[in-house]
């Protein structure tokens, strides 16, 4: 192993490894539903990665306000990059016959997270001046009841960007101390290996006494367009419940993370390019018939295709030559170029 890098944050970089590998298996999860454990394992997925993702964004959002400056070109750099990713998932189904839809700020897929990093990050200015209790709880109070607004929805990301806000702001505000004195309490490990354990084999063996739960946990409709809600009246009970267990899940998970430089700590440092490029290849995939076809195969087979063809996929995408694509493309030499210091 190579010497670490004096100043590299090697837990975040594991733990964000870690979580794009989850992402891609649950994106590809959505298109396996007929296979039992594939979907379960996917709702249990979901139920934490993104709210854990969005928590890690947050942590790492420090540096992007210094000096009372925000940074315009890393703003930017995510408008520029939602773009080009709305406008390649449209080409790819063009290319398949699937005809050319373009409904930029219609967000429903992966592109989302892009466009409500863009807004997270505008707000950091007005989340440094509140306090932390009130900021924490206005944002729970804000995803909360952002379910019961019809008008708030897949349009310009909005339903997720609200309802993900809490995850983005505790993250925020947890000092690198909190974190450290956190992540070495040893006790704690074994806590988290039973949470896990038990949350797993709930969504194996238990999934239908949650499934209305479940219908809340993707923040991206008002509870009435939830169809596993028997009430729209139980939404925001549910919603609270899920603040909660994606919060304990996600602690949970950093727990496992290793702290030292490992070969997740490449990977990590490359996750946006992972994430967006990894949706191209699942839809081409589904395109061709692809995952189709592997209806034909056993259900073993299709489990260990979506996780292991995940991992392998992810080590793909994170190679040392998508990056140097993904560098010019992502536009922030451009942007540091036209901007002002």
């Amino acid at each position: 192993m190579r010497e670490s890098k004096p100043g590299r944050n090697y837990f975040i970089d594991n733990l964000k490894a870690v979580l794009i590998i989850l992402v891609i298996i649950g994106h590809f999860s959505m298109k396996y539903s007929w296979v039992p454990v594939i979907e379960r394992m996917g709702k249990f997925i979901y139920t934490f990665h993104m709210p854990c993702f969005v928590f890690v964004s947050g942590y790492l959002a420090k540096r992007v306000h210094k000096d009372g400056k925000l940074k315009a070109d890393r703003v930017l750099s995510f408008v520029w990059l939602y773009l080009l990713f709305e406008i390649l998932l449209s080409v790819l189904r063009w290319s398949f016959g699937r005809g050319f839809t373009l409904t930029l700020f219609r967000v429903s897929q992966a592109p989302w997270y892009l466009l409500s990093m863009t807004v997270w990050y505008l707000l950091v200015p007005f989340i440094e001046r509140i306090k932390p209790f009130w900021m924490i709880l206005g944002s729970i109070a804000v995803g909360v009841l952002a379910g019961y607004i019809n008008m708030i929805g897949w349009d310009f990301s909005m339903s997720r960007t609200l309802v993900y806000l809490p995850y983005f702001v505790i993250g925020f505000y947890l000092s690198e101390e909190k974190l450290k004195r956190f992540l070495a309490r040893r006790e704690l490990k074994i806590l988290s290996a039973v949470i896990l354990l038990a949350a797993v084999i709930l969504y194996l063996f238990r999934i239908q006494s949650i499934r209305p739960f479940l219908g809340i946990i993707y923040g991206g409709v008002g509870y009435s367009e939830v169809a596993s809600l028997s009430s729209e009246d139980m939404g925001a009970l549910f919603r609270l419940i899920w603040y909660a267990a994606a919060m304990v899940l996600s602690a949970s998970v950093m727990q496992m993370i290793p702290k030292k430089r490992t070969w997740l700590s490449t990977l990590g440092a490359r996750t946006l390019q992972i994430y967006i490029l990894h949706v191209a290849v699942r839809n081409v995939l589904v395109y061709c018939g692809a995952i189709e076809w592997c209806k034909n195969l056993p259900g073993e087979v299709n489990f260990l295709l979506v996780w292991g063809g995940s991992i392998l996929l992810a080590l793909v995408l994170g190679n040392p030559l998508f990056k140097k694509i993904f560098d010019v493309l992502e536009g922030s030499w451009l942007f540091g170029k036209v901007l002002k210091n």
